[in-house]
């Protein structure tokens, strides 16, 4: 006996086997079609291209530096945060610097800057942007730039500077403390601030 039920499922799995592998080729094909093609040299250009990004980026979190003269003379340089220079490998850049020189009769100097670098290679800070420095003996003074050596005493300003000391204000294109060794006619050793290159000082008696 024939069955209508019997003979459309038979015809119908006999056009699926055609239909489904069909549908499956074009699926296939659309793939292949609208992927985008991989190229393996520019992938890995841009991978070290980000490499060199990311170590460009690097940072150091309140990084510090400390230094001790021969004569007992302690510097230490902190910063909120650092970053390698590219192409300098022991200079660092750093921004928010403070800056503390505590000498061994018990004076201190502090400098704040806005930022700076540290070439611990040379030994030397160079601080820009804002610049205040206090000291114990009773000098407050502000520039634009500084030049800090942190294996001795010697800090000398970049371009113009203006100070308070006890009863006076100066202005001067350089200001220059370091440290004198004394002389032979007998000058004794100490530390001596320098101001020089057009100076300008109103005293109030």
């Amino acid at each position: 006996m024939f069955r209508v039920g019997e003979n459309f499922h038979s015809r119908f799995i006999a056009w699926a086997k055609i239909i489904l592998p069909l549908v499956a080729l074009a699926i296939l094909s659309s793939l292949f079609l609208f992927s985008k093609s991989y190229d393996p040299t520019e992938t890995m250009r841009n991978l070290g291209s980000k490499l060199g990004e990311l170590t460009r980026k690097q940072k150091i979190v309140a990084p510090k530096f400390a230094g001790m003269t021969p004569e007992g003379v302690s510097i230490q340089i902190s910063a909120r945060e650092g970053s390698p220079r590219e192409g300098d490998v022991p200079a660092f850049d750093a921004v928010d610097l403070k800056a503390l020189v505590e000498t061994p009769d018990g004076k201190t100097i502090h400098v704040v800057a806005a930022k700076g670098s540290v070439n611990s290679l040379k030994q030397m800070a160079r601080l820009t942007g804002g610049i205040t420095l206090k000291t114990s003996f009773g000098v407050t003074a502000k520039t634009r730039g500084l030049v800090f050596a942190l294996d001795r005493l010697d800090i000398r300003s970049q371009g113009k500077i203006t100070a308070t000391a006890p009863r006076s204000k100066i202005e001067a294109g350089q200001m220059y403390l370091h440290l004198d060794k004394g002389g032979k006619d007998g000058t004794p050793p100490g530390y001596v601030l320098v101001f020089n290159n057009g100076v300008r000082m109103i005293y109030t008696p």
